[in-house]
């Protein structure tokens, strides 16, 4: 994302399992300072229709917003969805 939010470039960097996905930190970060972005936000999906983030959700999370904050590139949101409806880590007080 831009400095005003505006989408850049969207691409999926992790396929999962059934029940996880391993997030590679140094992969997600190295391709937003390839594409000189400020900003990310993260999404993925929960094929069981549940949209709450499990904890592995959170601490995720947790760890590339420090990992951003190191760097200089904000995470301004962490979306989890389903085939119809969504969640904001953001919106739900855990970003």
């Amino acid at each position: 994302m831009d400095s005003r939010h505006n989408v850049k470039q969207a691409e999926v960097l992790f396929k999962g399992g059934l029940d996880r996905t391993l997030i590679d930190t140094k992969t997600l970060f190295r391709r937003a300072i390839e594409q000189k972005v400020p900003l990310i936000a993260l999404a993925h999906n929960h094929p069981s229709g549940n949209l709450s983030p499990s904890d592995a959700d959170i601490q995720v999370t947790h760890g590339i917003a420090n990992a951003g904050d190191l760097l200089g590139i904000d995470l301004v949101d962490h979306i989890i969805f389903n085939r119809a409806e969504f969640y904001s880590m953001r919106e739900g007080n855990l970003l």
